[in-house]
C-alpha cells in the first residue's frame, strides 16, 4: 500500500514538473523570434565596418572628454591640498619665530 502512495506522489510531481516546464516554454517562444539588440546578439557580430568605427570612436571621444574632467579635478584638489599645507607651515613658522609663544603651542605647531 505505502508503495502505491509512493508511485502516485511521484507520477503527480514529474506530471507537474512537466506542465511547468511546458508552460514556460510556450510563454518564452514568442520572443525569440524578434530582432532585439542584446548584448551578444546576431546584429553585434555581423555588423558592418563602418557601424564598427563610428562607436569606437564615439566611445573614444568620452573617454577623452572623460579624463580630461578628471585631470582637472585632480588638477584643483592638489593646488587645494598645497595652499592648504603652505598655510600650515607659514602659521607654524610664525609660532616658531615669536618669543612669547608658550611650550605647548610650539608642541602644536
Amino acid at each position: 500500500m505505502k508503495i502505491q502512495k509512493k508511485h502516485f506522489i511521484l507520477a503527480a510531481l514529474v506530471l507537474a514538473l512537466g506542465t511547468a516546464v511546458y508552460i514556460n516554454w510556450q510563454f518564452s517562444d514568442t520572443s525569440s523570434n524578434t530582432t532585439s539588440k542584446e548584448l551578444g546578439a546576431a546584429s553585434y557580430v555581423n555588423a558592418t565596418v563602418s557601424e564598427t568605427e563610428a562607436s569606437t570612436s564615439d566611445e573614444a571621444v568620452q573617454t577623452v572628454a572623460l579624463s580630461k574632467d578628471q585631470e582637472d579635478y585632480f588638477a584643483a584638489e592638489r593646488t587645494k591640498r598645497t595652499n592648504t599645507q603652505d598655510e600650515i607651515i607659514e602659521q607654524a613658522n610664525k609660532i616658531f619665530d615669536l618669543e612669547s609663544s608658550s611650550d605647548e603651542e610650539i608642541s602644536e605647531a
